[in-house]
């Protein structure tokens, strides 16, 4: 966070902050949401989650074979 130091600065960036986060909710995470909800989304547990970085691990660090 960059802070302006002038009086009120402070307040000026996260008044700044909040409606970059207000935005990104109101696009970005509704559409996710929404996209969820009905189906046109893909939704993994985090067990899928760490068996898919596992296999992808063990295929990028798999000891060459001869």
């Amino acid at each position: 966070m960059q802070t302006d130091n002038r009086p009120g600065g402070v307040l000026r960036t996260s008044l700044g902050e909040d409606t970059a986060v207000e935005q990104w909710l109101r696009t970005e995470v509704v559409a996710t949401y929404d996209a969820m909800q009905t189906g046109t989304y893909p939704v993994f547990t985090s067990q899928e989650i760490r068996e898919r970085i596992a296999a992808l691990h063990h295929q990028t660090h798999a000891a060459p074979t001869a």
